[in-house]
């Protein structure tokens, strides 16, 4: 039996049936069914939404570092992100309403045969000297050909971002006929948010996205006391916003989740491609997909040497999982696939146990130092906490 669990849940219980639920609540329809915590007849009579979602903020962590603090009392409960879990591929659900399965976004590094590339998503970068991935003729709605959530809702829609990613190619197509409007500091988001609900008429949905929790996790890792001061300092912020904010905010309702949660690798749990050049002889192209959950391309002469050295080499720190099998098993959604699915996910899935990465590296690159890892399926990365007003 592999070591693999949790998977995510889509048949209820994952951020694309959150998506799911508001999109049937503000008049659309979704393939997803709604969440279980989140019944879309609650909603009846709410006129505007407020989603925020905090990057990394896992529902683990939370329970952990959090378990006295006062917005504690809007805790729903803990849903799963998707797979891999990263916000790649997480943000794109929120946004279009399915899952990675169906809109093919699907991690941190990504090979678009279409483009004959390695992309870096979503800043839409090539990966090496990390140039624009979309150049000349190229339409970014060609390669992100997924329907935009927004544009199938009987409501007005607002996304807002950091003013670094603003009106960036990427946040072009997910967010279809969405505004998007930057802010600076997280007080500032929590503003623009009730004007935006306050100032404009009819039903909105606004989704707000912050990256610093993520961020300084990467860098300083889940345990540091700046990813905790982060995180307190937006749960702060959150709970007063929902205690002084919201009673003037009538028919609105404000949820709270996360992306994915993360882990802290160590020096020792991180392992170098380089460091096995007889697995990257068997690959046919560099790794893609995150350093938790490793897309590899097998060359087929190599099939066999590559199986044969991952459970015999590697066995300790991954499960090997032919692609077919984890679609057939639904690590990636369920349905309809999207058209460039096989193409984004290679041969071969390398889901890393414990705290465990790989990572390679191609001429020109510098490999970061970072501690903080998602995209796998540990509790700690996969379950994101809900909450709600």
């Amino acid at each position: 039996m592999c070591w693999l669990m949790p998977l995510p849940d889509y048949h209820g219980g994952s951020i694309v049936n959150l998506a799911s639920s508001i999109e049937q609540a503000l008049g659309g329809t979704n393939p997803y069914p709604a969440l279980s915590l989140l019944d879309p007849t609650e909603l009846d009579d709410v006129n505007n939404i407020f989603l925020v979602v905090i990057d990394g903020l896992g529902y683990n962590y939370f329970s952990r570092t959090f378990a006295d603090h006062a917005i504690i009392g809007m805790l729903r409960g803990k849903i799963t992100s998707v797979f891999p879990s990263t916000t790649a591929a997480a943000m794109t659900t929120l946004y279009t309403g399915v899952a990675p399965q169906n809109h093919g976004i699907m991690a941190w590094f990504t090979y678009f045969k279409e483009l004959g590339m390695i992309g870096i998503m979503p800043p839409a970068l090539m990966r090496g000297d990390k140039s624009p991935l979309f150049r000349g003729s190229v339409n970014p709605a060609s390669v992100i050909n997924v329907q935009s959530l927004f544009d199938r809702i009987d409501a007005r829609g607002y996304i807002l971002l950091p003013n670094d990613i603003v009106n960036k190619s990427y946040n072009n197509v997910v967010s279809g006929s969405g505004r998007q409007i930057g802010f600076d500091k997280f007080e500032n988001l929590l503003a623009r948010g009730k004007n935006l609900i306050k100032n404009n008429p009819g039903r909105k949905l606004v989704i707000a996205y912050w990256s610093a929790v993520d961020s300084i996790s990467h860098e300083k890792g889940v345990a540091s006391p700046e990813a905790e001061k982060e995180a307190r300092a937006v749960l702060d912020a959150l709970a007063g916003f929902a205690e002084t904010s919201m009673p003037g905010l009538p028919g609105t309702k404000l949820v709270v989740t996360a992306d994915h949660g993360l882990i802290d690798a160590t020096p020792e749990s991180i392992m170098a491609l380089e460091a096995h050049p007889d697995l990257a002889a068997t690959l046919s192209l560099p790794l893609c997909g995150e350093p938790r959950a490793v897309f590899c391309y097998v060359r087929p002469s190599r099939i066999e040497a590559f199986e044969a050295y991952v459970s015999d080499a590697l066995g300790h720190a991954c499960d090997a999982i032919p692609v077919d099998a984890a679609i057939a098993q639904e690590y990636f959604g369920l349905g309809e696939p999207n058209a460039h699915l096989f193409d984004r996910v290679g041969d071969y899935i390398l889901v890393m146990k414990e705290n465990y990465v790989l990572k390679d590296l191609l001429l020109g690159e510098t490999r970061m130092p970072l501690i903080g890892h998602h995209g796998g399926t540990s509790d700690d990365e996969m379950f994101v906490p809900l909450f709600s007003t």
